[in-house]
C-alpha cells in the first residue's frame, strides 16, 4: 500500500480507519519505512524532512476532515498522528504534541506565543511567564531596589517611601546666601546619573544630606525625562552670590568626590545649567549679552569652554542682533544657548555636565566673568560684543576669583602669544604668576581632573 491508497482508505472508511489505533500505528510505521528508505539513497536531512512534508501534504487534507493530524514532534523526535486539539504550533511553525507542551513547554503572558521552558522568565512585580523576546522589551532592572519590574508596573522605588526624587517641576527655595556682599545670585541645575553599580536612592541621600542641614533646603533631586530614566536625575541648587558658591556652598560636595558615584560629563544629555538674576541688567546689557552668546565669531571659545556643541536643547543662534527680543516664550527661546523666558531670571544653557571641581568652576567663572565685563557698560549697540573684546577684559581684571578659567585658557595656550609683545610684559607676567600658584595649590584637583571616572 503506498499513500495515497492510504488516502484513499481513509475517505472510504473514514474514522472507522482513524480510530483504529492499530491503523494509526501502521501509518506511522509506513512513513518511518518510506524516511528509511530515502536516507539509504542518501537522502541529505534537508532532503528527508522536505520529503516527509510532501508526504504530509498528502495525507493530512483527509485527516483534518476528522479533526486528526500527522505531525513531526521536534521535541519527542518521532511522528504522530493526533487529534486536532493535541497539536501545538511553536516558533518557526514547528510543531509538538500535547505530553511535550504541558512537560516541556509554557504560553508567554506577552505574545501568546509558546515556548521552551528553558526560556521562561519571571519578574518581581507581577506573576507573568515571559519569553526571552518580551523579557527583554519589558522587564526592566532596579538597582537601587534590586527588583525586576515590568514597563507598566514600575519597581518598588516608585513607592512613596522609596521614592526620594521630586517632580520635575518643583522649584528651589530662594535664600540669597551671601547677600551681604552681593547683589547678582547664581543658581544651577546639574543632571547626572549614577553608575550601574550605585544605588541612585542612596546617592540622592548622601547628596541630600550634604546640602540639607540647618532648616536650609539647599538643594533638590528630581527627575528628568530626558536623562535616563533608571539613574539619571537633576539637583537644582537654592541661590547664592559668586562668592558664596566659590568659597563655601560647595566644599562639602567636593569633599566627597561626587565624581565616583556619578558620571556627568560622560552621562547620556547630561548638562549643566547656569541661572541669575536679570534685575541687576539694564536692558541694553541684556540685549548685549544676547548677542555675546550667539555671535558667530564667539562660538568656537563658548564650545571649547562649555565642553560641548550647541544641540537641540541649548542651540547658537548666529543671526541675532541687538534688537531681538529680551522678553521671550516657548520651547523655541527656552532651548538656546542663553535663555530670556523666564521673568526674573537668566539661563546659560550650553556647559557639559561636570563633577570635576576645577571645570565645574570654570563654568561659573566663564558666567560671571562675562556678567561682569557686560555691566561694566551701558552701550545701546552691539558693538565690540566679540572674544577679543572680552578677553581684553578679563587681562586687565586678572584675579584669583577667575582662576579656574585661567587655568583652563593658559592650558589652551590663549594667551601665549602676549609674551612676545612689550605692552602686554606686566599683564602677562601677572597672567603666569597666578597660574603657577593655582598648579602649586590644587595638585590633587588637577589630577582627579585627568582620570576618566
Amino acid at each position: 500500500m503506498n499513500i495515497r491508497e492510504i488516502k484513499k482508505a481513509i475517505i472510504n472508511n473514514g474514522l472507522q480507519v482513524i480510530g483504529d489505533q492499530n491503523y494509526i500505528e501502521s501509518l506511522v510505521r509506513y512513513i518511518n519505512y518510506r524516511l528509511e528508505t530515502k536516507e539509504n539513497l542518501n537522502f541529505s536531512n534537508s532532503q528527508l524532512e522536505t520529503y516527509r512534508e510532501r508526504l504530509f501534504k498528502i495525507i493530512n487534507p483527509v485527516l483534518a476532515e476528522h479533526e486528526y493530524q500527522i505531525i513531526f514532534c521536534v521535541e519527542d523526535k518521532e511522528i504522530e498522528v493526533l487529534q486536532k486539539g493535541d497539536v501545538f504550533s511553536i516558533v518557526d511553525n514547528d510543531l509538538i504534541c500535547r505530553d511535550a507542551f504541558e512537560d516541556n513547554y509554557f504560553t508567554c503572558d506577552v505574545c501568546e506565543e509558546i515556548e521552551h521552558q528553558d526560556h521562561r522568565n519571571h519578574c518581581d512585580s507581577r506573576d507573568h511567564e515571559y519569553c526571552e523576546t518580551c523579557y527583554d522589551e519589558r522587564v526592566r532592572y532596579c538597582d537601587d531596589c534590586d527588583t525586576s519590574y515590568d514597563e507598566n508596573d514600575g519597581c518598588e522605588c516608585d513607592s512613596e517611601e522609596r521614592n526620594n526624587l521630586l517632580h520635575y517641576r518643583t522649584k528651589n527655595k530662594l535664600y540669597s546666601h551671601g547677600s551681604e556682599n552681593a547683589i547678582l545670585f547664581y543658581g544651577n541645575e546639574i543632571e547626572m546619573q549614577v553608575y550601574r553599580d550605585q544605588s541612585r536612592y542612596d546617592i540622592v541621600e548622601k547628596f541630600n544630606d550634604c546640602f540639607n542641614y540647618d532648616g536650609f533646603e539647599n538643594i533638590v533631586c528630581k527627575h528628568d525625562g530626558s536623562l535616563d530614566s533608571e539613574k539619571g536625575f537633576e539637583m537644582s541648587s537654592t541661590n547664592c552670590s559668586f562668592e558664596y558658591h566659590k568659597e563655601t556652598f560647595w566644599n562639602d560636595f567636593f569633599e566627597l568626590n561626587p565624581a565616583q558615584y556619578c558620571k556627568a560629563y560622560n552621562g547620556f544629555q547630561c548638562g549643566i545649567h547656569w541661572h541669575f538674576n536679570r534685575n541687576v541688567f539694564t536692558e541694553n546689557q541684556l540685549r548685549r549679552l544676547n548677542c555675546f552668546y550667539n555671535h558667530p565669531k564667539n562660538k568656537n571659545l563658548i564650545v571649547d569652554i562649555a565642553g560641548r556643541e550647541g544641540y537641540g536643547y541649548c542651540q547658537f543662534v548666529p543671526s541675532i542682533t541687538f534688537d531681538d527680543p529680551i522678553k521671550t516664550r516657548g520651547d523655541d527661546f527656552k532651548y538656546r544657548v542663553i535663555n530670556f523666558n523666564n521673568e526674573h531670571t537668566i539661563e546659560v544653557r550650553i556647559f557639559r555636565s561636570n563633577l570635576k571641581k576645577i571645570s565645574f568652576f570654570r563654568y561659573l567663572e566663564f558666567v560671571h566673568s562675562v556678567n561682569e565685563w557686560i555691566r561694566s557698560s551701558d552701550e545701546d549697540n552691539a558693538e565690540n560684543i566679540t572674544w577679543e573684546y572680552y578677553f581684553d577684559w578679563l587681562l586687565k581684571n586678572i584675579s584669583r576669583k577667575f582662576e579656574n578659567l585661567f587655568f583652563f585658557l593658559d592650558d589652551r595656550k590663549h594667551f601665549d602669544h602676549l609674551e612676545n609683545i612689550e605692552e602686554w610684559n606686566y599683564v602677562y607676567t601677572n597672567f603666569k604668576t597666578l597660574i603657577t600658584d593655582f598648579r602649586n595649590n590644587n595638585q590633587e584637583e588637577i589630577e582627579l581632573e585627568s582620570e576618566e571616572i
